[in-house]
């Protein structure tokens, strides 16, 4: 179904590219080694590391698929699929950003191999990699859904289209260019979709009137899922955040640990409270148009027939702006994991700043390659995402947490070798071996694959580690010194974790008091 902009609506959106296209030729000046490229130079200040924070946690994908997901299945999503999600991020930009910032360390596996080899480093890439370019190809499922719709083009320029764009101003502006149209692309996300909700609720009579038109799987806490697969979705969430590399470059583009850390305090509070307004909306389509709609469609089907026509070409903006920015984002991960892990680790570590420069701008291209194909054979745009996202949660995911939390692990490198390994692999031989029904933008497995993964990793770093450190009895490879204790933050780590979760849980119950008050 196409509901096209017209001539009005087109000339928004054009202006829109066009006024991105330019951040990146003039962002181009201040690109001239791979550190500008890659993290901005180190010169970010702390709230445009917030902003562009909750802009790579909201991509298309998720401007879509929550919608969708609110539609058939209430607010349920919220927590279970975004809110863990966001709160781990948090910790991470609190404990782990300012050991890589003092290490001058760009990646998660440089980290790994910094400490235990560069063996550890590659398994750690295989991982990351799984994710990322997993998401590069739901991001352009989501730039084809998008154009297709709002166009005449097909699905397939779409993808093109949509992809040339992004492309193009990260090629030119680097990780700067990603920062700064991160930055205005998050104020009209959040600004747009809230007056969009605020609204739309009163035009339908009011929040009663909304809450009353819902169905009773709507208001509960599950929503209409299995409580298995709910749970996978929230234990998924509290580890993916770690090895985000796309998350952690924000971080390290800061111009100080203390500014990235107030960065990602704004970026994740502020993700946190707005993030509800994604199921919400599909919500809002229910009470509209009831169950017989594509779920899909809810978040443009709302835009094109509940609002003028210039509302929902910048409504169009807001969902162009959440694919590009993520696509920028992941694109610009990839880059940085192949010059710094695989092209100047193993290749040419005498790289000068310009060949260094050249190889990341074509690692851009090739991932977008790669990209272009999984968007073709698996375009279901939220498990495509997060089919990537097990296998790297299985592989490096409770590493990275227990190397932080769990202190024999750092005195036992072949454990965490193995766990990387054994679970990434039972991951994949899980999917391999059981099956699921689709639900729209997901699947629901019978057996949710991250079970297994975590599961079999979880074992091995406990049970290895216990074996290895008798026999391991040097020093301790993560001691952290006193500045360095003093740089990240005088909050005991589990602390945090619970305190964090624990404003989650509330915000949650909240809507779903005000739901069923």
């Amino acid at each position: 179904m196409q509901h096209n902009l017209g001539t009005h609506g087109l000339a928004v959106v054009t202006l829109y590219i066009l006024f991105l296209l330019a951040i990146g030729w003039f962002s181009r000046r201040k690109v001239n080694n791979l550190a500008d490229f890659v993290v901005a130079g180190r010169s970010m200040n702390r709230w445009q590391i917030g902003l562009s924070i909750v802009a790579t946690w909201v991509s298309g994908t998720t401007i879509l698929a929550f919608p969708a997901m609110g539609y058939t299945n209430g607010l349920a999503i919220y927590f279970f699929g975004s809110g863990a999600s966001l709160a781990s991020g948090l910790w991470a930009g609190i404990y782990v950003i300012p050991y890589m910032r003092k290490h001058e360390l760009l990646t998660v596996p440089q980290v790994l191999e910094t400490w235990f080899g560069p063996r550890h480093r590659i398994v750690a890439l295989l991982a990351v990699w799984a994710r990322e370019l997993a998401y590069v190809g739901s991001s352009l499922v989501s730039i084809g859904v998008s154009i297709s719709y709002v166009t005449p083009l097909s699905y397939t320029e779409g993808v093109t289209v949509g992809a040339g764009i992004t492309v193009l101003y990260l090629l030119l502006g680097g990780q700067r260019a990603v920062i700064l149209t991160d930055l205005l692309q998050n104020i009209i996300i959040v600004s747009l979709t809230v007056l969009m909700l605020v609204i739309g609720v009163h035009a339908l009579g009011g929040w009663h009137v909304l809450a009353s038109q819902l169905a009773a799987h709507h208001k509960a806490a599950a929503g209409g899922y299995p409580w298995p697969n709910l749970m996978a979705w929230l234990v998924m969430g509290v580890f993916q955040a770690l090895p985000y590399q796309a998350l952690i470059q924000r971080g390290l583009s800061a111009k100080s640990a203390k500014e990235a850390q107030a960065g990602f305090l704004i970026g994740g509070l502020l993700g946190l409270l707005w993030y509800v307004c994604l199921p919400l909306l599909g919500m809002l389509g229910y009470a509209h148009y009831g169950s017989g709609e594509n779920a899909s469609d809810v978040f443009l089907l709302l835009a094109s027939r509940e609002y003028p026509p210039i509302v929902y070409a910048l409504l169009v903006v807001v969902l162009l702006g959440a694919v590009m920015s993520t696509l920028d984002s992941v694109l610009m991960s990839v880059s940085s994991n192949f010059v710094v892990d695989i092209y100047r680790r193993f290749f040419n570590p005498a790289a000068s700043a310009r060949t260094s420069l050249l190889a990341s701008r074509a690692a851009v291209l090739l991932a977008l390659v790669v990209g272009i194909v999984f968007a073709f054979v698996f375009p279901i745009m939220l498990e495509l995402l997060w089919v990537g996202t097990r296998i790297m949660v299985a592989g490096v995911g409770p590493v990275i947490a227990g190397l932080f939390l769990y202190r024999p692990l750092r005195k036992a490198p072949a454990t965490i070798l193995w766990a990387m390994i054994l679970g990434m692999a039972s991951t994949v031989i899980t999917f391999l071996a059981t099956g699921g029904s689709s639900a729209d933008v997901v699947v629901l497995w019978t057996l949710d694959p991250i079970y297994v993964g975590l599961s079999v990793n979880i074992a091995a770093l406990i049970i290895g580690s216990r074996l290895e450190c008798r026999k391991n009895d040097g020093e301790d490879s993560l001691e952290v010194d006193a500045e360095e204790a003093e740089e990240r933050v005088r909050l005991n780590p589990y602390l945090a974790i619970a305190l964090i979760l624990g404003i989650v849980l509330v915000y949650y119950s909240f809507w779903l008091w005000a739901l069923n008050v």
